[in-house]
């Protein structure tokens, strides 16, 4: 849809571009073109676009730059943290005071 949408803009009608394309391989009609522009997006798509940029501006500091931790994923507390503690049993399914 961009493409035509972008040809639109330059002044060329929905038939000619979608003939176009038609001889191109591409099967799309001036009927499915217009159908398809005028659907509004889904509840689902417009609440997951809302959590990706509240997630997205999360990572960026005052400055507008990434954040280390956006860019390396957890910090080294976080994996200490994630970690199992040598001699705590964890890794053999023990509790450590057993």
């Amino acid at each position: 849809m961009g493409f035509i949408d972008s040809m639109r803009g330059k002044g060329f009608a929905v038939e000619t571009i979608c003939a176009v394309l038609r001889e191109q391989g591409v099967q799309v009609a001036a009927r499915t073109y217009r159908s398809w522009s005028r659907l509004s997006p889904a509840a689902r798509t417009v609440s997951d676009a809302v959590v990706v940029d509240a997630i997205r501006s999360s990572r960026i500091d005052e400055h507008g730059r990434p954040t280390p931790e956006s860019l390396y994923a957890a910090t080294q507390d976080d994996r200490a943290a994630a970690s199992p503690r040598p001699g705590s049993g964890a890794l053999h399914g023990r509790p450590a005071d057993a």
